[in-house]
């Protein structure tokens, strides 16, 4: 599972609201979907947020870096041709996608990795979407 956001009116914080809003949404996690690890992310210059998750019981935080691409004006992207393999069509996510993107992940995090830091291959990605 992931926690992306918890945020709170600043008249009512601490006073456990976000922790209540964390634990039901863990609990949800757990007892519908099964979940067996959840995981925060947060700017590491957000001590306030970084306070509460360890609060809550996370710990092993893990350093990753976030890059970012100026798309303004007409500058060219990358060049994105394939010599050889499958075509591949990029589209936006559909419902239908979702359980496929699910059982993925499931397969991949529950046998080869402990934690949900880590990549997913071209070829991975493509198993499940080859046009």
């Amino acid at each position: 599972g992931y926690v992306q956001w918890v945020a709170v009116r600043s008249s009512y914080q601490r006073r456990s609201v976000g922790t209540m809003l964390a634990n039901r949404a863990i609990e949800a996690m757990r007892s519908i979907a099964n979940i067996k690890q959840v995981m925060a992310d947060t700017p590491l210059g957000n001590k306030v947020a970084l306070r509460f998750f360890e609060a809550m019981g996370f710990a092993a935080p893990e350093a990753h870096v976030y890059l970012s691409l100026n798309i303004q004006g007409d500058a060219p992207l990358a060049n994105t041709t394939r010599s050889e393999g499958p075509r591949v069509i990029v589209r936006l996510i559909e419902l239908d996608d979702l359980h496929p993107i699910f059982e993925m992940g499931c397969e991949i995090f529950s046998k080869q990795y402990t934690t949900l830091y880590r990549t997913w291959t071209e070829d991975e990605v493509l198993t499940f979407f080859i046009a």
